[in-house]
Formats: C-alpha cells, sequence, structure tokens
C-alpha cells in the first residue's frame, strides 16, 4: 500500500506538470513537445525516443504480467501458452479500431469498478464485524515494523508507477479529439 501510495505522489506531480504545460502548448506530442519546446529541441527528439520505448515496453510488461497471474489460477497452462495468448489478444484489440478498442476499455472499467465496490463492502463489512483491538490494525497496510523494508518499498513503487501511466498517451492524442478542451481533460492546476 505505502509503494502505491508513493507512485500515486510521484505521478501526481507529473500530471499537474502535464495539465500547465499543455496549456502552454497546445499541440500533440505531449513530452516531446514540451521538453523540445522549453529546454532544446535535440532533447526533445530523445525525449521522443523514449516515448517509443515506453509505447513498446508497456504491452511486453502487460503480456509478461498478464501471462504470469493467468498461469497463477491455471497452472496447468504453461507460460509459454499463456504470453502468446495475451500477445495475440492485445494486438487484435489494437488492430480492431480506436472505438472498439474504447467499448472494451469502457467494459473492462465497470468490471472492474465492480470488482472494487465488492472488495469495500467486504473490507466494510470486516472491519465492522470483526473486533480489532491490537494497536496499529489500521496503520499496519502501510507500515509493518516485522516485514517493513525500504528497499522492497522502493522496488514495489517502481512497479507501482506503471498503474498509472497513460495521461501522456492521452495528451499525445489532443489534436485528433473532435473537441479537445471538453474531451482532453489536461486541465489540471
Amino acid at each position: 500500500m505505502t509503494a502505491i501510495l508513493i507512485a500515486m505522489f510521484a505521478v501526481l506531480f507529473t500530471a499537474i506538470s502535464y495539465g500547465r504545460m499543455a496549456r502552454a502548448y497546445p499541440s500533440a506530442g505531449s513530452a516531446f513537445t514540451y521538453v523540445g519546446q522549453e529546454l532544446h529541441p535535440a532533447l526533445g527528439y530523445v525525449t521522443g525516443w523514449g516515448m517509443v520505448m515506453d509505447y513498446l515496453l508497456n504491452p511486453l510488461i502487460c503480456t509478461i504480467l498478464c501471462a504470469q497471474l493467468a498461469g497463477n489460477f491455471a497452472a496447468d497452462v504453461p507460460y509459454l501458452l499463456w504470453g502468446v495468448f495475451f500477445a495475440m489478444l492485445f494486438t487484435s484489440m489494437n488492430l480492431v479500431g480506436i472505438r472498439t478498442s474504447a467499448r472494451i476499455n469502457d467494459t473492462l472499467a465497470i468490471g472492474m469498478g465492480i470488482v472494487i465496490a465488492v472488495f469495500f463492502i467486504a473490507a466494510v463489512h470486516y472491519v465492522f464485524q470483526y473486533p480489532h483491538a491490537e494497536a496499529g490494525f489500521f496503520s499496519r497496510p502501510f507500515y509493518d515494523p516485522k516485514t517493513f523494508e525500504w528497499k522492497s518499498v522502493l522496488g514495489g513503487t517502481s512497479l507501482a508507477v506503471l498503474t498509472y501511466i497513460g495521461f501522456d498517451g492521452i495528451s499525445t492524442l489532443s489534436e485528433e479529439a473532435n473537441n479537445p478542451k471538453r474531451d482532453i481533460l489536461v486541465q489540471l492546476s
């Protein structure tokens, strides 16, 4: 939990910066444009290639993670088969078009929202149903002196940051939106 909160604060400052830069430079390109305009075009070029790495590595990370997690539920299926399955699934989802991908994302968001709601209901039920007399019960998810290690927290934070990635892709597509002031929510301040 601590790793996710640290990642959230780090990415929150990045998102605020993206919002301010989007107002200053209202064109597509996100970090590529912002670095190129603010610092130097050559640094913007390097940043653009870094963004390409982001768009190459994120699908690989998702494929590896999904294959590993699916293997936890169905251990009889080989890891390689799961990897091929998810690579083909994600590739086909990208090939069907942005409208279909948006519908799939909406459906997944609804499903994840239901899972989160069920989790919160179960958590509230647990907290109020069972007594918690020991000190530190509510702070233990954030800090447990028996198991806490900064190395583990910071290692987890580097992975938790991946859960917040995506707003750079949204700002990159801002010129493609029909009404970017309404559709692209980068008006953070």
